[in-house]
């Protein structure tokens, strides 16, 4: 058998949106992408890059606005939450930055590129709860609201876990079958496109 060669990889972009309490989860984040890059991806012709606020260039306008433009580029966005909700994000604190980027992220499912047909390559959305280690604070207590507004909702899956290791190993198995899902673009139908 044949093994492919690929001189370039198509870029997917994957968003991490999480609070400031999932700090050991977002610095594994992009070890964890590359494990797949090296494993899956690269073979297949893919590259998943990191993207998340940590990549936003400081600029004026509102905060969280910034963040959304580039969530608005993700192909896959990954939501979690654990004991905190997160920080509001803007001046009426209504929303917070994680819960707006779910928003977002959750109306993006519907967009799709008009080129491929709507079961191909549309942005897609994970969502991870851990297992609450605080669960007597307001702000967990909001976490579970939300995560029970999901399940009445019965239109998105999610998946909690226990610890850093045991998500390591749930997005890693995802990101695969993600990847296992994927169309790679045919750059000379997108060139001749535009």
């Amino acid at each position: 058998m044949e093994s492919t060669h690929y001189r370039y990889y198509e870029t997917i972009r994957v968003f991490l949106a999480c609070p400031g309490d999932l700090v050991a989860e977002r610095s594994r984040f992009p070890r964890i992408l590359d494990t797949v890059n090296t494993l899956r991806a690269h073979s297949m012709g893919f590259h998943l890059e990191a993207v998340g606020w940590e990549r936003v260039v400081p600029s004026f306008g509102r905060p969280q606005e910034l963040i959304n433009r580039e969530l608005r580029t993700a192909d896959l966005t990954v939501v979690m939450f654990w004991n905190k909700i997160g920080a509001p994000s803007g001046k009426d604190g209504e929303l917070t930055g994680t819960l707006e980027e779910f928003k977002i992220a959750s109306e993006r499912y519907g967009d799709v590129d008009p080129y491929f047909p709507p079961e191909d390559n549309r942005p897609l959305l994970y969502a991870y709860f851990r297992e609450q280690s605080e669960p007597d604070t307001e702000s967990a207590a909001k976490v579970r609201e939300f995560r029970k507004s999901i399940e009445d909702s019965k239109k998105l899956l999610y998946r909690q876990y226990r610890d850093e290791a045991e998500w390591d190993e749930l997005l890693r198995e995802h990101l695969i079958g993600f990847l296992n899902g994927r169309k790679r673009t045919d750059l000379e139908t997108a060139v001749q496109r535009i």
